[in-house]
């Protein structure tokens, strides 16, 4: 055999064993790796949430919870029906987190009953089970009462690292009948925001 031979042969061997192994690039790779996760709760977390200054919010196994009815802190049961009702502040939320952050308050507006309007407030349509009786409005507000109510955050309060800020809610309730609300209509969750501000 000649040496043109060996080395065409020799060629072909390499070029068909890169083609069987690949060129060196990949799809996809998976690997699992060890992550160290801590869950805390809301007075110990990055976004810390404390429930003391009103009385009219606690830390239930760990998690925020606002009470305005007859689990509050006074002997009333609820709300006064056409009445505005301001709790400030209802919490503080602090943050712990490695930077600014933006914070803001929604709920979830795919209730039929919830609208969330942007930079005004959480809106509640109450029904005695058929018919609409009215609109409790739930206005979240920062220290300096601008509502940090919103969907997508464009109203929100920035919270630098290690500050704090009060959290006041004002509720509007219009002259309807206690009575006569079906309670399962009534707001019954919102969602904390803190989004990081980029510093």
């Amino acid at each position: 055999m000649n040496r043109r031979n060996v080395l065409v042969g020799l060629g072909t061997i390499v070029a068909g064993g890169g083609a069987a192994l690949g060129t060196g690039a990949f799809s996809s790779v998976e690997a699992d790796r060890t992550v160290n996760v801590s869950v805390e709760g809301d007075s110990s977390a990055f976004l810390q949430l404390d429930p003391s200054p009103s009385g009219y919010a606690n830390n239930t196994d760990g998690t925020l919870q606002i009470d305005l009815d007859a689990n509050g802190p006074s002997s009333g049961n609820g709300l006064n029906a056409n009445a505005t009702t301001t709790i400030g502040p209802l919490f503080t939320a602090g943050n712990e987190s490695d930077g600014g952050i933006d914070l803001h308050i929604t709920a979830d507006g795919s209730a039929s009953n919830i609208t969330v309007n942007e930079g005004t407030a959480i809106e509640n349509t109450v029904t005695d089970g058929t018919n609409d009786l009215g609109t409790i409005e739930f206005i979240f507000m920062d220290s300096g009462d601008k509502a940090i109510v919103s969907n997508d955050g464009s109203n929100s309060v920035n919270i630098a690292q290690t500050n704090t800020e009060d959290i006041t809610l004002k509720i509007n309730v219009p002259d309807i009948n206690p009575s006569n609300i079906d309670s399962s209509t009534f707001l019954d969750t919102i969602t904390i925001v803190a989004n990081d501000d980029g510093t």
